[in-house]
């Protein structure tokens, strides 16, 4: 009787063993398994793709970090008068032009062309040494049209432009001024709160359309400055 068992059993489990090869061999088999294959190997996939912008973005984080440091731990050992000159030069741009650029008087000394000369290649060093590559970028766009306003044949400019370049003087001074900012503290500052300082109603019509050209102008100066480097 156990013996019969036996044999039943075995010749079952043969039964079974043929069965399952001949369904492996069988091409629902196939449809199935490249089914669910696919699957498993789409989720593998998909899965690895994941865990790499994971790493990608720690990297990036790690790396912005580093370099937030690296800029705090700069600034921190700098001489804070001279980054205070740095800003304070170019706010006047916006606050009061006519002292953009001029050197300030000491005792009874009499300023000379000389000076004014000296303090602004005094200024630009300055920026060189302590201003970031966003920052030297806008100083040379703002520089070049300050330079165009001051030379001796502007007077024949039209009313129309030199309003204009004003406009864009003082925009590009507040993109300027807000990167430094952001250069040597962190903080960032809107370029547009900084030229709340200058303008006396953003309501008045015609105030708002010399702001808005100037902005233009000067946001498509910087934009194809940009271009050029790439």
């Amino acid at each position: 009787m156990f013996l019969l068992s036996t044999r039943v059993i075995g010749s079952y489990l043969f039964e079974l063993v043929i069965t399952f090869f001949q369904f492996v061999n069988s091409i629902e088999f196939f449809k199935i398994f490249m089914q669910y294959g696919l699957l498993v190997l789409a989720i593998q996939i998909l899965l690895s793709k994941l865990k790499h912008n994971q790493d990608q973005k720690l990297k990036e984080t790690e790396k912005n970090n580093t370099k937030e440091i690296q800029r705090e731990a700069f600034y921190r050992t700098q001489n804070g008068d001279e980054l205070k000159k740095i800003v304070t030069e170019f706010t006047l741009v916006i606050t009061d032009p006519h002292k953009f650029g001029k050197a300030k008087s000491i005792g009874n000394k009499k300023i000379t062309e000389k000076d004014n000369k000296q303090h602004v290649i005094d200024t630009m060093n300055l920026l060189v040494i302590y201003g970031s590559e966003e920052a030297i970028l806008i100083a040379g766009i703002l520089m070049q049209l300050t330079y165009r306003i001051v030379a001796e044949n502007y007077k024949d400019t039209s009313k129309e432009q030199k309003t204009k370049d004003t406009w864009t003087q003082y925009w590009l001074a507040a993109e300027l001024v807000s990167q430094l900012k952001s250069d040597y503290t962190g903080i960032k500052i809107e370029p547009m709160d900084i030229i709340k300082l200058k303008i006396n109603d953003l309501s008045d019509q015609e105030q708002a359309d010399k702001f808005k050209i100037g902005k233009n102008i000067a946001e498509d100066l910087i934009g194809n400055e940009k271009k050029k480097r790439k």
